[in-house]
């Protein structure tokens, strides 16, 4: 049995609160705000990851499948999101961005990154290499 390490006083809270502060601050430079975030996020996936299904979407998001089903209603009503008809199976569908879509994805990360790259120029060196090594670590919290 694997004991857990002492941990400093109140790490997990105080890192969960810097992360959403940053988060949320990232997501004010954004210049889509006719969109809620959990609907950015899910364009946010189909760009990253190409096309999916919606219960692949659901997954990849971490939400129930009506919850996919009122976003993608929602955002193909905007025309971001266009379905089709599965190639190997006419039952499901393939959610897949529309042009508007990709574009919308595209400049609201590059406003965002615009923001937050000269937010890291203003630091040292010392302390941009310490956020590069805490990415991975990041990641894999997130990915678990």
């Amino acid at each position: 049995m694997r004991s857990t390490p002492a941990l400093p006083p109140q790490l997990a809270g105080r890192l969960g609160v810097a992360v959403t502060r940053l988060a949320r601050r990232m997501r004010s430079q954004r210049r889509s705000d006719a969109l809620s975030s959990t609907q950015l996020a899910a364009l946010h996936s189909l760009y990253r990851l190409g096309a999916l299904t919606p219960r692949e979407l659901a997954v990849c998001e971490r939400v129930q499948p009506p919850t996919v089903t009122r976003i993608t209603a929602a955002l193909e009503d905007l025309g971001l999101l266009s379905r089709h008809s599965h190639p190997n199976d006419r039952r499901q569908m393939i959610l897949q961005l529309t042009p508007a879509g990709t574009a919308l994805v595209a400049a609201a990360d590059s406003a965002s990154e615009q923001w937050l790259c000269g937010q890291l120029a203003m630091l040292s060196d010392g302390e941009r290499a310490s956020l590069a090594e805490a990415i991975p670590i990041m990641n894999r919290i997130a990915n678990s």
